[in-house]
């Protein structure tokens, strides 16, 4: 069976599984699109030259009087790359776009369906965030500096 069968066999057995996948939809033969609870779209795309899926998600636009402190939460998050599972935050024109890669090797439906849940967790806390006034932008930690939840 090919990669992108498989990827699509997992997908329609996790999506009546899961609890927050709203919708799978297939989009050509490298891609999908998959909705959850929130209005969190995630776009899956198969990277077959370097046995990967990307997960991408439009976060939205950050509050105009805010950008600088936002970039700056934004550029903190990225550091974080092991505490985050290598999520990574960026902007595309003026869309926060958060992203995470996961080989095809360790793809398996729980790993699957954790990675969904959890980057569309990441995107809803991302957007409160994003919507923020410039003197309640903080990155959650807790009482040792950690950021839990963030990872993926």
């Amino acid at each position: 069976m090919h990669d992108f069968e498989r990827i699509d066999l997992m997908l329609r057995d996790i999506g009546p599984a899961s609890e927050a996948i709203e919708q799978i939809v297939r989009n050509g033969e490298v891609a999908w699109d998959v909705l959850l609870t929130g209005d969190v779209e995630i776009h899956i795309e198969l990277d077959q030259p370097r046995q990967r899926l990307v997960f991408t998600t439009d976060v939205g636009e950050p509050n105009p009087g805010n950008l600088l402190k936002i970039f700056h939460a934004l550029l903190q998050f990225n550091a974080l790359r092991e505490e985050t599972g290598g999520v990574t935050m960026g902007l595309l024109d003026t869309t926060v776009q958060q992203a995470f890669e996961l080989s095809l090797a360790a793809t398996q439906p729980p790993v699957l369906q954790s990675v969904l849940e959890n980057l569309a967790e990441k995107t809803l806390t991302w957007r409160i965030i994003l919507q923020s006034d410039a003197d309640d932008i903080e990155l959650p930690d807790d009482e040792a500096g950690n950021f839990p939840g963030l990872r993926v």
